[in-house]
């Protein structure tokens, strides 16, 4: 957005209204504290778009990043359907505290199920992996920080509704034997 600078006199009702940048922006990495562009950013930086996970047969969001993002492991804790899964960057890099990343849901730290969320509902995720992280978020981004944007609304936009199925068949590899 262009840049906009008002005076304040001894009125308490200011109005101002966002004008675009007439340059548009290549490629722009969403960090802590901001928006930096993708050359700017020093560190490792792993991007997924919601076109890479459309393309994915995923049962949750996390399974997205995994065999997509190099050095990022998911390990399911338990066997119950819509348990969380444990998410590793490189390994276990924390004695004391848990090894997983802090996962920022929309710009604001999330503790929560993150299975709980569809991956319809996602815009892209960014993992940062390095110590980047680290001083873009201090000592809880130690083990990585998984950055995770959900699709807006737009005003004025016509009603959109979309409609996603698979199916799929399978045969015993061996028969039953008698």
């Amino acid at each position: 957005m262009e840049t906009i600078v008002k005076t304040i006199e001894n009125s308490n009702i200011i109005n101002v209204v966002l004008n675009r940048e007439t340059e548009s922006l290549s490629e722009v990495v969403v960090v802590a504290y901001g928006t930096r562009t993708r050359e700017s950013i020093v560190g490792a930086v792993s991007v997924i778009t919601n076109e890479v996970i459309q393309k994915q047969q995923i049962v949750s969001i996390v399974n997205a990043l995994q065999g997509t993002v190099p050095g990022v492991h998911i390990i399911a804790s338990c066997g119950q359907p819509g348990s969380n899964p444990s998410i590793y960057r490189r390994g276990v890099s924390s004695i004391n505290t848990t090894a997983e990343p802090l996962i920022i849901l929309d710009g604001a730290p999330f503790n929560g199920n993150i299975n709980r969320s569809s991956s319809d509902q996602i815009e892209s995720m960014t993992v940062l992996k390095d110590a980047s992280s680290t001083s873009l978020y201090g000592p809880r981004g130690a083990n990585g920080v998984l950055l995770i944007n959900t699709k807006k609304g737009r005003t004025n936009s016509s009603t959109s509704i979309s409609f996603n199925s698979s199916l799929g068949f399978t045969n015993q590899a061996v028969k039953n034997h008698h």
